[in-house]
């Protein structure tokens, strides 16, 4: 079994920049989120977070990794947990 049985939701999604991401896992982990552009390119990598048991939240501001806000457009969040990989589609309105 793996520890993450995936995202539940993101929301709001369209956003206007700020999407919470929420994950249910099925014990304590560790999770890595990368935010990528439709082109492939990372745009964001979101340091290590270690998450409970059950559902957790984690807020993407909507920024890249240099602080500057992303452009309007199709995003995908994925999540990395051990050798589980989940990816899903965010759009960003303003």
């Amino acid at each position: 079994m793996n520890d993450i049985d995936g995202i539940s939701l993101i929301y709001p999604n369209p956003s206007r920049g700020i999407a919470n991401i929420e994950i249910q896992a099925n014990s304590k982990s560790l999770v890595d989120i990368t935010i990528y552009n439709l082109r492939g390119q990372t745009i964001r990598r979101m340091k290590a977070s270690e998450i409970s048991k059950g559902r957790s939240t984690i807020v993407w501001n909507g920024k890249t990794d240099d602080g500057r806000a992303v452009a309007k457009g199709i995003y995908f969040c994925k999540i990395n947990s051990g050798n589980y990989a989940l990816t899903k589609k965010m759009i960003v309105v303003e």
